[in-house]
């Protein structure tokens, strides 16, 4: 499975319609592009289908921004790794 930065950068940057000088890697969702908790939740999804993971709804609240999306995405492939090995 590829989960490179850039990947996960492209899902966020397609779904939030954010151009790309615009997120950054800190720039939050709700105050500085405008997205609500059902932008989010569609994040969430768009990760899901195509990095083949589940994301725990529990990390929803984390994913404010870039950085901590990638976070979460690392953190659910570890955990999927973990309980698959």
């Amino acid at each position: 499975m590829n989960t490179a930065p850039d990947r996960v950068r492209d899902i966020v940057l397609r779904l939030l319609e954010a151009a790309e000088p615009d997120l950054t890697e800190t720039s939050l969702f709700k105050e500085e592009h405008g997205a609500d908790s059902l932008m989010i939740i569609e994040i969430q999804a768009g990760l899901e289908r195509e990095l083949d993971i589940v994301i725990d709804n529990a990390e929803l609240s984390n994913m404010v921004h870039l950085r901590a999306v990638r976070e979460v995405v690392e953190r659910t492939v570890a955990d999927t790794t973990e309980s698959v090995g």
